[in-house]
């Protein structure tokens, strides 16, 4: 019987033994924006499909907290425990942007395909569940290595390369970093921003676009008074190809 009961917990995932904030902590996304982000190669489009969502918990200075955004607002919370109830677990949580406190729950179910877990619940808006997704990187450095990472020739043969850190050498310019982004609200073009010029007033941005294998880079027209204050030119200024 010993042998019996021996077997059948070592037959259970470790995070169903295990379920803790330290097993939980780390980034996670939507799973159905994170599919629709690499079938469509592109932050505006995706956010056609669902509102993007993303959550963080995290440790810092002994303290737990819950970050949850849709990338162009979110929220902090402090947590102060996970707990098992009937529905399936809680975070206890406080209010938003306070420093502690447990007197906001916040249910969230566990969903398992394979090895894979998944958390379930409304994090960002309390009346809309959403199913997330562990990522082993930040979101931007995620985003980065799905929609643009990889090393490219342009038209005229040159080298070209763009990395998940956003590290980006383009042919006959000094390397620069960008990060990309996925907050759309003031948007007409997916683009990152860069640090290839001084800062002014705005933001230095590239816009970026996939047009079939060909992944084409604008300059950005910002303009806060237009009717879409960031906007691509209308012609790339380089046009690359993955390299073979």
């Amino acid at each position: 019987m010993m042998r019996m009961w021996l077997l059948l917990l070592l037959s259970i995932p470790m995070f169903a033994q295990e379920l803790t904030l330290r097993s939980l902590a780390g980034h996670w996304i939507d799973v159905r924006y994170a599919e629709a982000l690499q079938k469509t190669r592109s932050p505006l489009e995706a956010d056609k499909v669902v509102m993007p969502t993303a959550i963080w918990l995290y440790q810092t200075k002994g303290l737990w907290r819950l970050q949850a955004t849709n990338f162009h607002e979110g929220f902090e919370r402090p947590v102060a425990s996970l707990r098992v109830v009937k529905s399936g677990y809680e975070f206890l949580a406080g209010d938003a942007e306070a420093r502690s406190g447990n007197g906001h729950p916040i249910p969230f179910t566990i969903e398992r395909h394979g090895r894979t877990m998944l958390l379930r619940g409304a994090f960002f808006d309390e009346k809309t569940p959403a199913t997330y997704e562990r990522i082993d990187e930040t979101v931007e450095s995620w985003a980065m290595r799905l929609l643009l990472a990889g090393k490219y020739v342009d038209e005229q043969g040159r080298p070209a390369s763009i990395t998940a850190d956003g590290d980006i050498a383009l042919p006959g310019a000094k390397p620069f970093k960008a990060r990309i982004v996925l907050d759309t609200s003031e948007a007409c073009c997916d683009y990152v921003n860069t640090d290839r010029k001084p800062r002014t007033q705005y933001e230095d941005r590239i816009a970026y676009r996939w047009r079939g294998a060909a992944l084409e880079l604008y300059d950005v027209i910002t303009n806060p008074d237009a009717e879409c204050p960031i906007a691509s030119a209308k012609t790339p200024f380089v046009v690359l190809h993955r390299a073979q």
